[in-house]
């Protein structure tokens, strides 16, 4: 298993260089209503890679789902990131772009959208009667302790991981959400780690986690109904 601290310390990812002077003929009307602009008209990154992140998903639904079913930051899933960046640029509405990121924000914005997607009314509100013994006894079970730490902080409280991917980066609704998971974290830090977490590492985690958790609903009714 990975150490946390490692995977915390991932290098930077960058998109791809910057687009040509001009896209080709009619793809400034190609672009995607809800693509980002550049992060000089909005200078608060996560907003940015959040924005990002959610059209990728939304124009390229089967390759996000491949992406997040892929073990968290390993580099396999750095490897199909940084391979097909240069093919996601109609989620940019300008000429020129170029944006570098931290992969994780960028793998919980992905799965903010698919959540909001793929388990639009979904109940969430039984993930937290999931235990560490049946999550670890079904095919969902985390590998690593970055997957360990998302899913502990999506099952702690839900209801607000739902309600946080819905608000805004930066925005003082998310900051109320996440401070209210702030309290869960530590139950959900292993003993000894040493982390560095800020708002948005927390806000990437808690999506990731409950996308994980509701993508494997089968196989962790399978391991509750096992152990009744």
């Amino acid at each position: 298993m990975r150490s946390l601290s490692c995977i915390l310390a991932c290098a930077v990812l960058a998109t791809g260089a910057p687009a040509s002077a001009e896209p080709e003929t009619g793809s400034r009307l190609d672009r995607r209503p809800n693509a980002v602009v550049d992060s000089a008209n909005d200078p608060i990154v996560s907003r940015v890679i959040n924005t990002f992140a959610r059209c990728v998903a939304g124009a390229r639904p089967e390759w996000s789902d491949g992406l997040l079913a892929m073990q968290l930051l390993s580099d396999e899933q750095m490897r199909v990131i940084g391979k097909e960046a240069t093919g996601l640029n109609q989620c940019y509405q300008t000429s020129q772009f170029d944006l570098h990121f931290n992969p994780l924000s960028f793998v919980g914005g992905v799965a903010e959208q698919r959540v909001a997607a793929r388990f639009k009314g979904a109940e969430v509100t039984k993930l937290s009667t999931i235990t560490d013994d049946m999550l670890f006894a079904s095919a969902a079970a985390p590998k690593t302790t970055a997957e360990d730490l998302a899913s502990c902080i999506a099952r702690r409280d839900p209801t607000i991981v739902r309600a946080l991917i819905d608000t805004k980066p930066t925005s003082t609704e998310e900051a109320t959400l996440i401070g209210k998971l702030v309290k869960h974290l530590g139950g959900c830090v292993p003993a000894g780690a040493k982390l560095k977490l800020n708002k948005q590492t927390v806000r990437a985690y808690a999506a990731v986690g409950l996308h994980h958790l509701l993508a494997n609903e089968a196989a962790l009714a399978s391991a509750k109904s096992g152990q009744n």
